[in-house]
């Protein structure tokens, strides 16, 4: 398995690679049009670009993610389980990234 947490973990790559991904201007704050813009995702989720954004984001908070594929699979849903236990969060499939 390959190490992706020095590629990938930095809050503002990840910040303006979301910005990019659905379709708003990357200046630096989530506003109401970023909240608008933000597709809910889960397992079987098409938004390659997107699920790549979450896979991401797991992995600079340290969970392992096999792969940068985009795919939500139900691996990816047990990472996702996992980060929103610990978060004390909802635990359920859909996740909101904002």
């Amino acid at each position: 398995i390959r190490d992706w947490s020095s590629d990938v973990c930095s809050s503002d790559l990840i910040h303006f690679t979301r910005k990019k991904a659905i379709g708003t201007t990357a200046d630096g704050a989530i506003g109401a049009n970023t909240f608008k813009a933000m597709p809910e995702i889960e397992k079987g989720c098409s938004k390659t670009a997107i699920v790549k954004i979450l896979q991401a984001a797991l992995i600079c908070n340290g969970y392992i993610v096999d792969e940068l594929n985009g795919v939500y699979d139900s691996t990816l849903e047990t990472k996702v389980s996992a980060f929103q236990q610990f978060m004390c969060l909802d635990n359920d499939p859909i996740v909101e990234l904002v």
